[in-house]
């Protein structure tokens, strides 16, 4: 029974890292036609890269956790 429920487990992963994928080819494709604005990945890096930049200048110890889909920032002073 629980090798039935871990070969479960293991599959959806598996769809759900298949979904990510086609999904982010959807929304690269939707961008290069003019039928949507940036992938999600791509607004993504780069807020990464801005809050990088912030916490450098303002000496800040800034934390980014996913957690079920949203961003949880946790910001700090070094």
């Amino acid at each position: 029974m629980e090798e039935k429920m871990l070969a479960q487990r293991v599959k959806q992963k598996e769809l759900i890292s298949q979904l990510k994928t086609q999904l982010e080819d959807l929304e690269k494709y939707a961008y290069e036609t003019g039928e949507a604005g940036l992938p999600q990945s791509v607004v993504m890096e780069r807020q990464r890269v801005i809050i990088g930049e912030c916490s450098e200048t303002f000496c800040l110890d800034i934390v980014l956790s996913h957690t079920h889909g949203s961003n949880i920032c946790t910001v700090g002073q070094n």
